[in-house]
């Protein structure tokens, strides 16, 4: 029997550290359990989620009631709230989750064992509450747009841990969309990984990290049935072998095309020689209704692009022009312009993005003003027609039935990574494939409770099931999700979603390996 020293801490007063009075809540924890990782045992259809933690902890004393003013913890109740739990397998203490706290529920009792529950979420979940509008990028890395929606997010240059990635996007925006939405658009459209790590990170693999790193292709556990195994899973679970399978791929592009600028773009890659500059928004409200900004006010204007007027083949914008003075805005001291022109009081300044464009702009007139003009200027991203890329399987269909997935990523850049898309998923998904769900009870043994402690998503392990399970299993899986549950003796049981290796193993390596032999291309 094996059993850990664990500690799980609130940081209360939001000073950054978790050493003040009332925040190492340990003692009062009844039950505690946590989960990172994928939504699916499932490379193709599975999807990072935001990480979870869930607490019980005893509230006889009414600390963690909201309303209750008496409370030590009063006014530090709020989400947000940083929580961390570290756990000691006897020799080494390690980070097993980092979050914040997203609500907290007092459970009255009627026998007086109130308890108050603590909701936290992690990295993915507590920056999917902000919405993130972007520049037009051009010509980016997938794990440069990562750290562009991080930026735009307020995330920590320090909380984040990005592959450059494989994809160049030819463009990439987005407006008004909430945080992991965007984070997605870029993982699914480069079939990355996007994670969360222990300690808290966001965590970005590019497509072929499980085909190059170590802990991805080197085993780094065997969880057996047999008889006497170091590592012996007490729950094995086959899931649906023939839910994922998809034997038509098919990926729809979108392409969009722009202004060619200088030092910005290649001329031909999704871009065109643009003609003068064009008005893209115009503020509506003119003549008796023209806004008035006050003395030594500011005001802000949004201008927004495509609009309802726009063409059908309108999506974003290249770049906005700078305002200039007269053509673009004028200022009077009457709103039907009869008064005097105070166009050189006015002080603009700008914020550009993809689709909108906030116009600040400050009176530095001794009376009020008002806009009489407003209007702004630049180079629109076009459309172009739509056009379908697939690749099937018609042993597969006659078998199966006819399956379709869909490419879920908006900015495929070109038909060719498209078709290298449909082709190699085809390859992985055409035939039924073994998703497995494992348990561990930690407390078996010392390396058991130190393996779960360790084990991190996208981590190859070997699974031996062909003993008492009889599922005629010995192969590699990687985790998908990691999920662990801890009572009030202490009592540690972890649970991991595993997707079969096979179909994302055994590529090509430049300076390795020969192809042909035992190898395959990557895409």
């Amino acid at each position: 029997m094996a059993t850990g020293t664990y500690v799980l801490a609130i940081d209360w007063n939001n000073d950054g550290d978790f050493s003040d009075t009332g925040e190492d809540v340990t003692a009062r924890t009844m039950k505690v359990e946590w989960k990172r990782g994928n939504d699916y045992a499932s490379q193709l259809v599975g999807k990072a989620v935001a990480g979870t933690l869930v607490a019980d902890l005893l509230n006889t004393s009414g600390d963690y009631s909201t309303f209750n003013g008496s409370s030590p913890l009063a006014g530090s109740l709020l989400p947000g709230r940083k929580v961390k739990l570290t756990g000691n397998d006897g020799s080494t203490t390690r980070t097993l989750w980092s979050g914040f706290i997203d609500s907290i529920e007092p459970v009255p009792s009627a026998r007086g064992a109130n308890r108050a529950r603590i909701k936290a979420l992690g990295p993915l979940g507590y920056l999917n509450k902000v919405e993130v509008s972007t520049a037009m990028f051009v010509s980016k890395y997938a794990g440069d747009l990562i750290g562009e929606i991080l930026d735009a997010a307020g995330w920590d240059e320090d909380d984040r841990d990005l592959d450059t990635g494989i994809v160049e996007f030819p463009r990439f925006w987005c407006e008004r969309t909430k945080t992991l939405k965007a984070l997605r658009l870029v993982e699914e459209t480069e079939t990355g990984l996007l994670e969360e790590s222990a300690d808290g990170k966001v965590v970005y693999r590019d497509r072929h990290a499980r085909s190059k790193d170590t802990r991805s292709t080197v085993s780094q556990s065997t969880y057996s049935d047999a008889s006497g195994a170091a590592l012996a899973y007490s729950h094995i679970q086959q899931l649906d072998p023939l839910k994922f399978i998809y034997n038509e791929l098919r990926a729809q592009l979108q392409v969009h095309s722009g202004t060619w600028i200088v030092g910005s773009s290649s001329l031909g890659i999704q871009t065109e020689v643009g003609g003068a500059d064009a008005v893209l928004w115009t503020h509506p409200e003119t003549g008796g209704n023209s806004p008035a900004i006050e003395a030594g006010a500011t005001r802000i204007f949004t201008a927004t692009f495509p609009s309802s007027g726009s063409a059908s083949t309108s999506s974003a914008v290249d770049y906005w022009t700078t305002l200039v003075a007269s053509t673009d805005y004028l200022a009077n001291d009457s709103a039907d312009s009869t008064g005097t022109n105070r166009t050189s009081s006015i002080t603009v300044s700008l914020t550009k993005r993809a689709q909108s464009m906030d116009i600040s702009l400050e009176n530095g007139h001794s009376g009020k003003v008002f806009i009489t003009k407003l209007q702004a200027q630049g180079h629109q991203v076009t459309r172009k027609d739509p056009f379908e890329i697939s690749s099937s399987d018609s042993t597969s269909q006659t078998t199966f039935g006819k399956r379709s997935y869909p490419h879920p990523g908006k900015f495929v850049p070109d038909a060719v990574e498209a078709k290298n898309w449909a082709d190699f998923h085809l390859s992985a998904w055409k035939d039924p494939v073994p998703l497995l769900k494992i348990t561990l009870a930690g407390n078996r043994s010392a390396a058991t409770l130190t393996d779960i402690m360790t084990r991190e998503i996208s981590d190859l392990v070997t699974i031996t099931a062909d003993n008492d399970a009889g599922l005629g299993i010995s192969e590699g899986f990687f985790v998908e999700q990691i999920h662990h549950t801890l009572d009030a003796q202490l009592n540690h049981r972890a649970s991991f979603l595993l997707s079969q290796s096979a179909g994302y193993a055994g590529f090509f390596l430049v300076g390795t390996s020969a192809l042909g032999y035992s190898t395959r291309l990557a895409y």
